[in-house]
């Protein structure tokens, strides 16, 4: 089964980096039809969310060469002309871990290479209790939820932290959608309900 879009993860730095402000952009992750998100920090307590945070020296900001889709609007969505990420937020920090199953073997590991392929998965199963139904541009979609009464209950807003002191400045997280954790982290279970509910 195919993924409408290809999730992307931002990196601290690479080659095709778009710098706007003294923030590292990755150029790739602000087309239009690739959902871009940013790492944070998870917290837990006890095996249960506890908190997040942005990720300090990762990237987020303003395309200086997609213009910004239709879709991407939203409280706290800035109401410029340009592709603004990211769209959410992924765990990476080696304090939890992610395991992946590779040919008979558990192997625990972190950091943005494990974003991607993790909401791939997710994303899988929301196809899987959609019955296959395609859902078009996923990342419309978080914009959507973002901009729903359920928003708080169906994501993580990540309102602390900031992506900076890296090369530049860096903007704080804050309520709503921002420019480290976008609309946040999804909150499994409860998001998938709802995309169940509005494909």
């Amino acid at each position: 089964m195919c993924l409408p879009t290809v999730p992307l993860a931002a990196c601290r730095s690479a080659p095709s980096d778009n710098v706007e402000l003294g923030v590292l952009v990755f150029h790739r992750g602000l087309d239009v039809y690739m959902p871009h998100r940013l790492h944070h920090q998870l917290q837990v307590a006890q095996y249960k969310y506890k908190s997040e945070t942005a990720w300090t020296d990762s990237g987020g900001g303003a395309s200086t060469y997609f213009a910004k889709p239709k879709w991407q609007v939203g409280p706290g969505v800035p109401s410029n002309t340009k592709r603004d990420v990211p769209d959410i937020a992924f765990d990476a920090t080696e304090n939890t871990g992610q395991y992946t199953y590779y040919e008979g073997t558990w192997y625990s590991g972190y950091g943005t290479s494990y974003g991607p392929p993790n909401m791939a998965g997710y994303w899988a199963l929301v196809l899987e209790a959609l019955k296959g139904k395609s859902t078009g541009n996923v990342a419309s979609l978080f914009y959507k939820l973002g901009a729903s009464s359920s928003y708080q209950t169906n994501m993580h807003d990540v309102a602390t932290g900031s992506n900076g002191p890296g090369i530049g400045p860096g903007y704080d997280a804050t309520k709503d959608w921002d420019y480290t954790t976008g609309w946040g982290s999804v909150n499994g279970t409860k998001a998938l309900s709802y995309f169940e509910a509005n494909p």
